[in-house]
């Protein structure tokens, strides 16, 4: 069995797509992701209803769960190894809208 395991997108849909293409090409019998699917790229809705229509089964990511629950990024910055000060202007702007 040639399972296929893809995560980190980061709603990058140049490279999903190019990934597509060569899974097409390898045929793999199971397909699954890792996460990190939709924070930072231009294209995260595109992405996360592209995996949900293919039924492909994965886990939540830590950006896809600070995405859905905010608090958890104020939680993951706790916990890194960047200065506390630096954590906190990054809490503050991810709460900010985004104007386009």
């Amino acid at each position: 069995m040639r399972i296929a395991i893809l995560s980190d997108i980061h709603g990058n849909r140049t490279a999903f797509e190019a990934v597509l293409a060569d899974l097409q090409q390898t045929s793999p019998d199971l397909i699954l992701h890792g996460g990190d699917l939709a924070d930072a790229g231009a294209s995260p809705v595109e992405i996360v209803d592209r995996i949900r229509d293919l039924g492909w089964k994965g886990v939540v990511g830590n950006t896809d769960e600070m995405l859905f629950r905010p608090e958890s990024l104020e939680e993951f910055a706790s916990q890194s190894s960047v200065p506390p000060s630096f954590g906190r202007r990054s809490v503050r702007w991810r709460r900010r809208p985004v104007l386009c």
